[in-house]
């Protein structure tokens, strides 16, 4: 969550998450921003979405369905905020062994280095995002 230093951690389906030091290993704390949906998608389960409960002012996650609570859209600054409400956001943990995939805003295509023409090796956007370190950045 933006400012918070913490990952948001997936502790039980249709309920509020946890807030825990980042771990990049950790699976429950992994998340895919699908642009075609403006969902952010629970890696380990792609039908649990990040949520906002307004009720409880907190994010949680629900199963995907077409609500304004759980679709986001990229802001200037690189975080994700809520379409509704542009004041609730999250943003990717970044730290030394943190890394994230650069994707071309509102498609499924990634950055990755290594495509080979002309000779010399280049950075070329792939069509797919796959969990490649040719497709991870610092």
């Amino acid at each position: 969550e933006v400012g918070e230093g913490l990952c948001l951690a997936h502790a039980f389906d249709l309920g509020l998450l946890e807030h825990h030091t980042c771990d990049h290993n950790q699976p429950l704390q992994k998340w895919v921003y699908d642009p075609a949906s403006d969902n952010i998608r629970l890696e380990q389960d792609m039908g649990q979405c990040l949520d906002f409960f307004l009720a409880h002012q907190d994010f949680g996650v629900w199963s995907c369905i077409d609500a304004a609570n759980h679709e986001f859209e990229p802001d200037h600054a690189g975080k994700l905020c809520l379409v509704d409400d542009r004041s609730k956001c999250v943003q990717n943990a970044t730290a030394e062994h943190f890394y994230i995939q650069l994707r071309l805003p509102g498609e499924a295509s990634c950055f990755h280095f290594g495509g080979r023409f002309d000779g010399q090796t280049h950075m070329i956007i792939h069509r797919t995002c796959q969990p490649r370190r040719e497709q991870w950045w610092l």
